[in-house]
Order: C-alpha cells, then structure tokens, then sequence
C-alpha cells in the first residue's frame, strides 16, 4: 500500500487536538455535489456533531475566487472543505479570515500551502494516490474515526460508497474504512466477473449503483435542493430511488439531445483537443452534468482517442445558500480518452489537470481535478484564447518517449507527469 501512514495518521491526530479546542462553536461544512462529495458532506456534519459545533452545509460545484470569499464571509469559526478545496487550498488560505480554522478533506490534486489555521489533510500529501487509494469520503470518515471511533463505523458504508468513483477493487485508506463498514454488518464483499463488489446492507444496493443514485439527485438537481436531500438521505441510511429516477429521465432526455447535436455539427478538431458545447440543452442542471457527458461520449467512435476531449456549459451565477458572482463563466470539463489515458498513466502525455489549470489560469479562471479528469471556470468571453492556450500547451508538453510507437497521426509524446507549477492546485 502507497502511503505514509504514520505521518498521516500524526496529522489527524494533530487536526482532532486542533478541532477539539473549538468545541461549541459553529461551523460550515463545504461539499461536492456527486456522491463522493456528498457522502463526505454527510460525514463532515457527524464530524461538527462530535465536537458539538453548530453546522450548516453548503454544497458547491467549483472553486472560485468570489465563491470561497462569500463562504468565510459567513459567521462562523471553523470550516470544513468535504471532496473539494484542495487543489484551491491558495484560494482558501488567502480568504479565511482572522481566528477561523479550517480542515480540508480532499483526495483531488493538492497545493501544497500552508498557514495558521490552516489544517490540510489531503491523503496525497502524505504518499497516497487520490486516484486510487482514497475518496473525499474516506478522508471525511478517517478523521471522523480519529475524533469518535465509536460513533464513525456507522458511516462506514457511506466512504464505500463514496468511494464508487475509484476503479477497482477498494485498496489503501479506501480499504479501511470497507473493514469498518464489513465489522458493522453494513456492507458484504462479493465476487463479480470483474473483480469484488460491494453490497450496502443498510440501502439494499450496490455501492455503484448507490452512486449513481445519489450523484444524480446532488447534481442534475443541484438547483432545486438536491445535494440537501442527498445529504440527508445519507445520514437518515436510505437511497431517494423515485426522485433519483425522475431526475435521471430528465437528464438521459438532456443528454439525447446533445448527442444528436454532437453527431449532427461534430466535434471541432484542433490539433490535440477536441471541444464542443452544450448550445444551452443543459441549462438548469448542474454544471457537474457535462462531465459525466463526456464520460459517456470519450468512449464513442466520434472521439479522437488520442485527443483531449473539452466540453463546455454556462456557468450560472448564483450559487444556492450562498449569493451570485459578478460576470459571465463557462464550465469547462476535460477527459483523457482510453489511448490518450495509457499516454498520460505512462508520463507520454500531461495531465489534464495541468492543461486545465494552465490554460483557465491564463485567461482569468480557474481549476482542478485529476491526471486524466479535471473541470475549472473561465470567463465567456475569452473561450477561444483558452482552448488556443491549452491547445498549445498540449503539444509544448509532450514528446515521443524512446521506443514509443506512433498512435494513429499523432506523436505519441512525453512530458514529466509531476505537479504542475502554475496554481496550486485544482
């Protein structure tokens, strides 16, 4: 298993002693709106609950500089970031305000800040991959487990789940708190053709099924108070089916749409991305949805596979429980198609999160994300110089690795798969 254990758990340790002397306080717990989020959304409340701090969630899609200020705008001493914030940790420390302390529980790519009051406990700070060895859950539940190891285990099963997004079998952090959860009689491990599966008792559903359902509620309803009642379904041990199912048939009717819109115009080609647009079909869902969009479309024949794929929504500028951002933004979501991916995995290529944060840092955004699926903001008006900046940046960054064959009409090229140096990171 990857990972300074040790360190890590020093550092829970450490943070809990921290949490501890703010008891009796209140707090704001910031989340995702997919079911890592808001499974490590849930975690967190039980977290102000065992310190005794009063707490109010609010569930975000993006880092964003206006964003994080309203949220330390608020009255409150302590903050906790839940599967997001990380990646923007520079963002965080420059808005807290004098005597606020705040604990960050990510797994995205981290920057590495620091500051008074400042805990940040991203698991790949300490050796561990975010990829593969921890969700946003599990490092809500692992310091959960460190300030109530009694009262944690019954949320066990809600990291499981969280954790759906991880490919594999679960491993590192992951696989601990599934200990917890099988110790709890919460979830079974079974075997499928594809390796093990989890089994959430307390739902009667799978854990990836469980997922979907709640990602779908957090995030196609992300505008009509879904992430709440995600949230509270999870700490209540059930899974909202019907009104999941509702929302699904709404976006599954969404995303035809866009499919024929793709399949009708195309992608439009650079030399190595590939971009389209929703033309508004997705107005009103959350801006999580053309994400899982180009999740789908990576795999079609239309996609270039050893091309960046872009995709690229409306913003909108309220931002529910907390207030609206001044001016006019796009989402933007990249994802690394299978042959670009064994590029990126192989250090052939640079991770989309690199790209991402240089190309929106640039042009006034920002970003974050993982090596091979990253999303940030970028303002309307300036699309075309940021798709030109990544293009760019895309060849700048890869060369053919000795020995590498070519893929297709494009070079099969090299760069360091280190952290990038352009903003902390997300």
């Amino acid at each position: 298993m990857s990972g300074d254990r040790e360190a890590y758990g020093s550092a829970l340790r450490e943070a809990a002693r921290a949490l501890r002397g703010r008891a009796g306080g209140s707090a704001v717990i910031v989340h995702h709106d997919d079911a890592d989020g808001l499974a490590a959304g849930a975690i967190s409340l039980r977290i102000a609950e065992a310190l005794g701090l009063r707490a109010r969630a609010v569930c975000i899609e993006k880092m964003h500089p206006s964003i994080v200020s309203m949220i330390h705008s608020m009255d409150a001493e302590v903050f906790i970031y839940a599967d997001i914030g990380s990646s923007r940790a520079d963002l965080v420390a420059g808005a807290m305000r004098s005597g606020q302390l705040v604990a960050i529980l990510d797994h995205h790519d981290p920057a590495r800040v620091s500051g008074e009051g400042l805990l940040h406990l991203n698991p790949e700070l300490y050796g561990y991959r975010g990829e593969e060895d921890v969700s946003g859950s599990t490092a809500a539940y692992m310091l959960l487990r460190e300030l109530s190891a009694d009262g944690a285990t019954e949320l066990a099963w809600a990291a499981v789940v969280g954790s759906a997004e991880v490919p594999g079998d679960l491993r590192g952090l992951n696989a601990e708190a599934l200990a917890d959860a099988v110790r709890a009689g919460d979830v079974e491990v079974r075997r499928g053709r594809r390796g093990e599966r989890y089994y959430v008792v307390p739902i009667d559903e799978y854990w990836d099924e469980a997922s979907s359902t709640y990602t779908v509620l957090g995030s196609v309803g992300y505008y009509s108070g879904g992430p709440a009642r995600a949230v509270e379904a999870i700490l209540r041990r059930e899974l909202p089916r019907d009104e999941a199912s509702s929302l699904e048939e709404l976006r599954s009717k969404r995303f035809e749409e866009l499919f024929s819109k793709v399949y009708r115009e195309g992608l439009r080609r650079m030399r190595h991305l590939q971009w389209m647009d929703d033309g508004g079909i997705l107005d009103g869902l959350g801006t999580k949805v053309i994400g899982t969009f180009l999740s789908v479309l990576s795999h079609r024949r239309i996609v270039d596979q050893d091309k960046y794929l872009v995709g690229m929504m409306e913003f909108k500028p309220e931002i529910p429980g907390l207030g609206r951002i001044e001016g006019r933004w796009i989402k933007a979501s990249v994802r690394t198609p299978d042959a670009l991916r064994r590029l990126v995995e192989g250090g052939g290529a640079p991770p989309a999160s690199e790209l991402l944060e240089l190309a929106a840092g640039s042009v006034g955004g920002v970003a974050e994300g993982h090596a091979y699926a990253a999303s940030g903001l970028l303002p309307l008006d300036r699309r075309e110089e940021f798709l030109s900046i990544m293009d760019s940046a895309a060849g700048e960054r890869r060369r053919r690795p000795r020995g590498a064959a070519r893929l297709g009409s494009t070079e099969a090229l090299s760069v360091s798969a280190g952290r990038s140096p352009v903003c902390p990171r997300r």
